[in-house]
């Protein structure tokens, strides 16, 4: 409804005033949900704002509004999601989630510069980890 649809443009106006240096592992993961909740709501243009001007040249606002539904077509619906956790990677702090689709686990990477711009945004493959 239009009242979540303020509150959503409202927090929006929020993550994008937060400072560095407010910046905890929290508020990434926060950007991080935020992220993929666009994503799975079609919402392209909202998450092409959150993506740092690199980011920006590598995909559209178009591409990102369909981006879910073709992952759901290859790989078929989402039935749940692991817990986010942070890796480093060539000194670059990394959020990622694990997404059980129906047919392969994918894991979706994110990651910000020191303006809090998302500079990542992709899927891979989820590593294959032995259930408990």
């Amino acid at each position: 409804g239009l009242f979540m649809k303020k509150l959503i443009y409202l927090s929006l106006c929020l993550l994008v005033s937060i400072t560095t240096f407010a910046q905890t592992q929290k508020n990434e993961y926060a950007k991080s949900r935020k992220m993929l909740q666009l994503l799975m709501d079609g919402k392209g243009k909202e998450l092409y704002m959150m993506l740092d001007t690199n980011a920006q040249k590598a995909v559209s606002a178009e591409q990102l509004n369909t981006l879910w539904s073709e992952l759901t077509q290859l790989y078929g619906t989402c039935n749940g999601e692991g817990n986010w956790e942070t890796t480093t990677l060539m000194e670059q702090e990394i959020q990622y989630i694990d997404l059980k689709f129906s047919s392969t686990p994918l894991r979706f990477l994110t990651a910000f510069d020191k303006d809090g711009r998302a500079n990542t945004l992709r899927f891979i493959p989820a590593p294959v980890t032995p259930t408990k």
